[in-house]
């Protein structure tokens, strides 16, 4: 199985855009701009015995949320620790 984005812990709020996978399985040029989404929730889906985390997101432009299959999605930014950080 592909590695993807675990949204599990994901709070509400997360900035997301579309993944590259996403962007290549749509033929989605390299040079078009990202689409922007903000998670607002999440759902668990049972996969292959496995229990995968689905993050419902409210892209831009649209009028309701979407729950979306992980590896279609990805976090707008790094994640960055602030964990030792003075």
């Amino acid at each position: 199985m592909a590695a993807f984005f675990d949204f599990t812990d994901a709070e509400p709020g997360l900035l997301v855009k579309r993944s590259a996978h996403f962007r290549e399985q749509s033929c989605i040029p390299v040079d078009y701009p990202d689409e922007l989404g903000i998670v607002t929730g999440k759902a668990f889906y049972e996969e292959d015995g496995r229990a995968i985390c689905y993050p419902e997101v409210h892209w831009e432009g649209r009028v309701t949320a979407s729950t979306n299959h992980p590896m279609n999605v990805t976090p707008y930014r790094q994640h960055v620790s602030t964990e030792n950080h003075a």
